[in-house]
């Protein structure tokens, strides 16, 4: 029996797309029963209700689909402690909840543009977050298990749901989600994860975060979820080590693309890991 499982991902590179992890991990329990993980697709349209734009079960032959090999997690073999949220001091769920695929060799998308670190801009300033990603058919009954704890909608949920489902035309649909309201960096550790008030559903996670001061293809953080009884969705920042990590390694492996995109800054922030690392002569 087959089950799909549907998140957000974006282009990263000529070849490589950034998700999160938890969203293909090799094994899923699903009411009480165990699945493994088998293959990856992304979508590339705008959107992407299932059996209208989009046919699950002639997938391979889908306009705007093409299939993604996961890279290796030698991250989680140097970055062994879990991310904290540091407001609550709560542990997310999974360790290192980023993930790096690949195009397969033979079916890589034409005229690929693609998002790149903001590092040299100061991540904590912002006026808005903007957060990017399909969020899953959702009915009203999870969408009020979802914000049962937001204060300002708790009078409302109906009538806010409505407004979601009509702008998004029944979910399944790109959407932009806007807030000015989060901590997307830590000045105590990078180890922690950020958070952020944008109005976020299922099928979010590992979506791109920017602000009105990151510029233009770039990207400052991931969307990673939410714990349904916290006021708050959270993120990983791109000055978490584990990440800057894991983005060296698979992404910015040459010192042309890192010329090309303006990284130097954040090469010289890699390099400084790797130095302070006690196994970062391995890398």
């Amino acid at each position: 029996m087959v089950e799909w499982y549907c998140a957000t991902g974006f282009l990263v590179g000529p070849k490589q797309v950034m998700t999160c992890y938890n969203a293909i991990r090799p094994i899923r329990l699903v009411n009480g029963k165990e699945y493994k993980l088998d293959q990856v697709y992304i979508y590339f349209e705008e959107n992407a209700t299932i059996d209208e734009e989009l046919d699950l079960s002639e997938i391979e032959g889908e306009r705007g689909v093409y299939k993604l090999l996961p890279l290796d997690r030698m991250v989680d073999q140097y970055f062994v402690e879990k991310m904290v949220i540091e407001e609550i001091q709560i542990e997310w769920n999974y360790l290192n909840d980023f993930a790096v695929l690949e195009f397969v060799p033979d079916k890589v998308p034409p005229n690929i543009q693609y998002l790149v670190p903001s590092y040299h801009q100061q991540i904590k300033e912002f006026q808005y977050i903007h957060v990017f990603g399909y969020p899953d058919d959702t009915s009203r009954e999870q969408f009020k298990e979802y914000y049962h704890n937001r204060d300002e909608y708790n009078n409302k949920k109906v009538d806010l749901y409505n407004q979601v489902k009509r702008d998004t035309r029944f979910f399944q649909r790109k959407i932009v989600s806007v807030s000015n309201s989060g901590t997307l960096a830590s000045d105590n550790t990078p180890l922690s994860m950020g958070t952020h008030r944008c109005l976020t559903l299922g099928g979010m996670s590992g979506g791109p975060i920017a602000t009105d001061q990151s510029g233009s293809n770039k990207f400052v953080a991931m969307h990673l979820g939410r714990f349904k009884s916290i006021d708050h969705a959270f993120s990983i920042c791109i000055n978490n080590p584990a990440f800057v990590y894991n983005y060296f390694r698979h992404v910015a492996t040459n010192q042309q693309f890192i010329i090309q995109h303006g990284l130097e800054q954040y090469k010289q922030y890699y390099d400084q890991i790797k130095l302070n690392h006690p196994k970062g002569n391995e890398w």
